[in-house]
């Protein structure tokens, strides 16, 4: 699988194809391209016995930098989001012991992302330890527990193929219904949820695996779903099976997704001659409505001292319901207006303002900050 090996035909035709996504999202665009060798903008490859060594994408940190970590060249690659290069950073030997080099890496060395902070910094996790660092890779503390600013999750099977997921993160509750547990999540900078979906199939003699990304609104409903496109490898010859560790030659390979700050999607990917990473961008669709789920059940009693009004909570309340509104009007079809608006977890109150002997049509929504729910169905009364 050498640096040489010209690029057939129906490699150059399968590159051109776009993968197919889910609605809502705009992509791939490929945002970084460039071939295998040593020199500058390029990427080392080393194949191997078992597999091969190649660059990996780190992380698209919040302040708009791409940093890919290419252990064969032994630098950092660091790209704007805009596409331009920045610069490299060569890693420095530390000391060689035994016939082993240790390196130190200067700046922009990252381990596994695995979360933002609100302030702009990363946090990442390696060897049960947690390691919140700036943009450019700087220690600023270390934990041997999960921040609660990267959110808990507990998963609870539900019955048979659907796990409740409650992800907690100070001052937001998420509850995820899926067909399997959450594992591996990314939260954004306004707080949409993105579940990584691991899964393995087998094409032809070949497994494989493969990706999709469940987006999540604060509300905890699902938005979309991104199916990641599929790796593809040259056929297994038959002199590989009497090699059990035969690498598979990609026509086209891809990487684990990687959420960033602002939600996009990006991924690496490999071919025989390149190494590109790719992004997928989500276009909000205006007529898919984003609140929360609406309360139900709305009843009407006279109370000693008014009109007394109970309902049954939004499903999103615990979570991203940060109140209820009652309106009213005095005919079903009559201008509705706001009389009240009690807090997330109360679900009743009593209208003291209410006339005795007129009629009142009531109606309740949920809120989450701007955003509202539907209106339950109206109720009517009277002292």
């Amino acid at each position: 699988m050498g640096l040489k090996i010209r690029l057939c035909l129906t490699t150059i035709l399968l590159l051109s194809i776009v993968p197919i996504v889910e609605a809502a999202w705009e992509g791939p665009v490929e945002v970084i391209s460039g071939i295998w060798g040593s020199g500058t903008e390029q990427f080392g490859l080393r194949s191997g016995d078992s597999e091969d060594t190649f660059p990996l994408l780190n992380v698209v940190t919040p302040d708009g930098k791409i940093v890919i970590t290419d252990s064969v060249n032994k630098k950092q690659l660091v790209f704007s989001i805009q596409s331009n290069f920045i610069k490299e950073v060569q890693w420095i030997v530390k000391s060689r012991e035994g016939g082993r080099t240790v390196y130190d890496v200067p700046e922009y060395s990252f381990g596994p992302v695995v979360g933002f902070s609100a302030d702009g910094n990363i946090s990442t996790s390696s060897g049960g330890k947690y390691f919140l660092v700036t943009p450019t890779g700087q220690l600023i503390r270390t934990s041997t527990t999960r921040p609660l600013e990267l959110g808990k999750v507990n998963s609870q099977r539900i019955s048979a193929g659907q796990y409740k997921s409650t992800i907690t993160y100070p001052g937001a509750v998420y509850q995820i219904l899926a067909d399997q547990p959450v594992v591996k999540y990314y939260r954004d900078s306004i707080k949409n949820i993105y579940q990584i979906e691991t899964f393995t199939e087998t094409v032809g003699e070949e497994e494989t695996t493969s990706y999709k990304v469940h987006k999540y609104n604060k509300c905890s409903k699902k938005i979309s779903t991104l199916s990641m496109p599929r790796s593809q490898y040259e056929p297994m010859p038959p002199e590989a099976a009497e090699h059990p560790t035969w690498v598979p030659v990609p026509v086209m390979e891809y990487g684990e997704p990687l959420v960033a700050p602002n939600g996009e999607v990006y991924a690496w990917a490999r071919t025989k001659t390149q190494y590109k990473i790719l992004k997928w961008t989500w276009v909000d669709d205006p007529n898919v409505p984003t609140g929360p789920d609406a309360p139900t059940g709305l009843t009407l009693m006279p109370s000693t001292t008014g009109l007394y009004l109970t309902w049954t909570a939004s499903p999103s309340d615990p979570g991203c319901v940060t109140g209820y509104e009652v309106v009213r009007a005095t005919s079903s079809g009559g201008v509705f207006s706001t009389v009240a608006t009690v807090n997330a977890g109360v679900i009743k109150y009593n209208d003291t303002t209410a006339s005795a002997g007129t009629t009142y049509y009531y109606k309740i929504r949920a809120k989450a900050g701007s955003e509202y729910s539907a209106y339950t169905a109206a109720v009517s009364g009277k002292r």
